[in-house]
């Protein structure tokens, strides 16, 4: 399982005029971070127009035998373990 982390950087200034003497003052605030995992976009689960989208999928790809076979991915497996 795979795990998305996100930095967020945000950087806040104001800017205002004094309308007594033309003066503008700029009021800068120092950049704010937040490391963390990002939220879900949705917790909703699948359509059931998406449950048979995904079942079309796989019924095409198993078509044109896209999937590897129990003996590739042993292959595979031992690869990634050096």
């Amino acid at each position: 399982m795979s795990t998305l982390v996100t930095i967020r950087s945000t950087a806040t200034s104001t800017t205002s005029m004094n309308s007594n003497n033309g003066n503008i003052n700029i009021d800068s605030q120092a950049t704010v971070r937040s490391y963390g995992i990002t939220k879900p976009i949705s917790m909703k689960g699948p359509d059931p127009s998406d449950i048979l989208a995904t079942e079309s999928l796989e019924e095409t790809l198993r078509s044109y035998d896209y999937f590897e076979s129990d003996a590739e991915l042993a292959h595979r497996v031992d690869v990634m373990a050096k």
